[in-house]
């Protein structure tokens, strides 16, 4: 069974209205700039790193794909996407085909 952890997303906390702990991540975010924290490398994970790479980074930088044999599948470390193995060979196929010129 895999372990998960709580989520330090400020959309998360606004959207549930959990205002006590949107305002501790924005306190230690603010006030803790130069702090070794666990909790502010997951606040900057989830509110900057991770959208941006949704968002722009995967596009102008490429993905970062890890394959995992359990699973069958690849997942990108920067935006955090799943894709099955199958899909990404199409994927990967029709972009080299592409970019030879070929329909």
């Amino acid at each position: 069974m895999g372990s998960s952890r709580e989520t330090y997303s400020f959309k998360w906390d606004i959207k549930t209205k959990n205002w006590r702990r949107f305002l501790k991540n924005l306190l230690i975010l603010v006030f803790l700039p130069f702090s070794n924290r666990w909790d502010r490398k997951y606040i900057i994970e989830d509110n900057i790193r991770v959208p941006f790479n949704k968002r722009w980074g995967c596009k102008l930088f490429n993905h970062r794909w890890t394959y995992y044999k359990e699973d069958d599948s690849y997942f990108c470390k920067d935006c955090y996407k799943l894709t099955k193995s199958d899909d990404f060979i199409s994927e990967k196929r029709s972009k080299a085909l592409k970019d030879l010129g070929v329909k």
